[in-house]
């Protein structure tokens, strides 16, 4: 349970829920994001942003490593400025 709102808990409690609903737990956190932006929930839809972002970058630090290479990187945080050439 990482997070109260849109958290994997309550998705966790229904066995095979991305296959009763023919979409993953980030496609539906993604479209709440979408929904609560568009009711003007700016608080909960960052929260459901939040959530899908967090599973994003679980499944990205779980990437096998390339070969001959020492796997992904850990992308930039937030706020930290990245020089683009």
């Amino acid at each position: 349970m990482w997070c109260e709102l849109g958290g994997r808990a309550p998705w966790d409690k229904v066995p095979d829920a991305a296959q009763l609903i023919s979409a993953s737990h980030l496609a539906v956190l993604e479209q709440a994001a979408v929904t609560a932006q568009a009711a003007e929930e700016n608080e909960r839809g960052i929260a459901y942003a939040a959530a899908a972002l967090h599973i994003s970058l679980e499944r990205y630090s779980k990437l096998p490593a390339a070969a001959g290479s020492e796997g992904p990187q850990t992308p930039p945080h937030a706020g930290e400025r990245r020089r683009m050439n």
